[in-house]
């Protein structure tokens, strides 16, 4: 009788090693998915602060002509009477 409980006894703690092994695999696939999406992230935030940069240094530049200019013709696509626009659509 004592071999059969001792055969209970190995075979459970086989299952909980294999069972273990199978959690710790399983975490650390979702710890690498986790530091790549935080990774992207991290990109993601880099670019918007230089986009938020842009956008307070255009607020702190004056109300004037130029300006206005300016924004009717990048945002726009206006141009002055006479004034040829050239479009370069070749990429490096």
């Amino acid at each position: 009788m004592k071999g059969g409980s001792n055969f209970f006894l190995k075979a459970a703690i086989v299952v909980v090693i294999v069972f273990s092994i199978g959690m710790i695999v399983q975490l650390q696939l979702e710890f690498n998915q986790m530091n790549t999406q935080r990774e992207r992230l991290q990109e993601e935030i880099y670019y918007w602060n230089e986009r938020i940069a842009e956008l307070e240094h255009e607020l702190s530049l004056p109300f004037d002509e130029d300006f206005v200019m300016r924004i009717a013709r990048r945002r726009l696509g206006l141009r002055l009477p006479g004034e040829f626009i050239f479009i370069n659509d070749l990429h490096d």
